[in-house]
């Protein structure tokens, strides 16, 4: 039986060696926490990073998991066979190579860039949503409407320099848009707004939740510019980057497709008696304003539509610019997904059909207008025609006339061809290259 002191001393080794692996291995702990939640993160360490850096953090939780993987490999290797072994070995340098990948800022060249360019209550929302679905994506809902209110409504924009200023005509609006899309599209959010980066729509980003959690209601810039690298981290590691925007024009949108390598720019419309339609039901609008914008609306949609031909016939960008229909994507959200996604290069995979299949295929057509999910696309875009009075149909049809004659929408004639959903109001002009998806 060991004596008491041989006891005492191998106590006092046992503990030494406790301390030791305490020391050595909580700070790494400690920082690797921090990476993810930065308001628990020690003050040393604080100190020892850079605030707005994070070359320095590691991801570690999917090296770690590599590394589980590369260990249990070694517990088998008496017992798997040679065959096996190549096997898992191989699975394993996939995700050590898939680490190293997400590790560092993704490679310009192999980022998707999308823009939704579309109008208010045209289903871009529900575009938006869609196309989020595809792996790796980050989604920024209208980045541009801090902008534009600071345009129309006199409300200062605040910088990363805490400064403000205020957007008072249309050019300096114009540099503002295309300096904030090129930005998101670059993950170089400091080129852009407090404003901008802190505002969170309904339907917006779900990947960027861990930085909404970081500033939480502190708008501020301090606060904002200590969680920014969450964000910076998250887009500089996504692999298609996809805005949804209603107040850009195809003009605007050309200075971008020259500047950003790679942008696609998909023009989203939908039938202006949808979109009023929706519009008045939201607003409670009277007859007058719903007239007044039909004529904005469908000079804006026609103008965009033409400079979209123009690109189109272009061969820098002819490959880069399409138009989709809403009507199109209701009638047969599957199909039209494909294609969708087959003209930005992203895959179609499971996943996004089973969201379609939930999201644009379901029953409900009511509740919240501004709501995405559990929606029937195709009940929704011919709502309108078991709404309106053939007055209200009439008037749009009256101010939308060169519209219709390019895109094929066709004026309600009577109450009862209106109402006849078998009856289809849109046959598109097969002679007009539009580039439709």
């Amino acid at each position: 039986m060991p004596s008491p002191r041989k006891i005492s001393r191998r106590f006092a080794c046992v503990l030494a060696m406790s301390l030791t692996v305490i020391i050595l291995i909580l700070p790494a702990q400690l920082f690797e926490y921090s990476t993810y939640f930065p308001n628990i993160t020690p003050k040393a360490s604080q100190s020892s990073l850079p605030e707005n850096n994070l070359s320095q953090i590691k991801y570690v939780p999917k090296l770690t998991n590599a590394q589980k993987i590369i260990d249990k490999e070694k517990e088998m290797e008496d017992i798997t066979p040679i065959s096996e072994k190549v096997t898992k070995a191989s699975n394993v340098q996939k995700i050590i190579n898939y680490d190293d990948q997400t590790e560092e800022t993704v490679s310009s060249n192999s980022v998707k860039k999308v823009i939704i360019l579309a109008y208010m209550r045209s289903g871009s929302s529900m575009t938006g949503k869609l196309l989020e679905q595809s792996d790796n994506s980050i989604y920024f809902f209208e980045p541009l409407r801090p902008l534009q209110w600071s345009y129309s409504r006199k409300i200062p924009l605040i910088d990363f320099n805490n400064k403000t200023r205020r957007l008072t005509d249309s050019q300096s609006l114009k540099r503002a848009y295309t300096k904030t899309l090129s930005g998101h599209f670059n993950c170089d959010f400091r080129q852009s707004y407090i404003n901008v980066i802190t505002q969170k729509a309904l339907t917006g980003c779900n990947a960027c939740q861990s930085f909404y959690d970081c500033i939480g209601s502190r708008r501020i810039e301090p606060v904002v510019t200590k969680c920014l690298p969450i964000l910076e981290q998250l887009c500089n590691t996504s692999l298609n980057r996809i805005i949804k925007v209603i107040r850009l024009n195809m003009e605007t949108a050309q200075i971008l497709l020259k500047s950003v390598p790679d942008l696609k720019i998909v023009h989203l419309i939908r039938d202006p008696r949808g979109i009023l339609n929706s519009r008045r039901r939201i607003y409670r609008a009277s007859m007058k304003y719903i007239t007044d914008e039909a004529k904005t609306i469908c000079t804006s949609m026609l103008e965009n539509t033409v400079a979209t031909m123009k690109l189109i016939r272009k061969e820098t960008f002819k490959d880069r610019v399409a138009t989709l229909y809403y009507e199109d994507l209701g009638k047969d959200p599957i199909e039209c997904s494909k294609r969708l996604f087959k003209f930005l290069h992203l895959p179609f995979t499971e996943r996004v059909e089973k969201w379609i299949r939930t999201n644009m295929m379901g029953l409900h057509t009511g509740g919240n207008p501004f709501a995405v999910s559990n929606k029937n696309s195709w009940a929704t875009s011919q709502k309108w025609r078991r709404m309106v009075s053939l007055p209200f149909a009439s008037a749009i049809d009256h101010e939308c006339r060169q519209l219709y004659n390019l895109l094929g929408f066709l004026p309600a004639n009577n109450t009862a061809q209106m109402k006849t959903l078998s009856v289809d109001l849109l046959h598109k002009n097969e002679n007009i290259d539009l580039s439709v998806i």
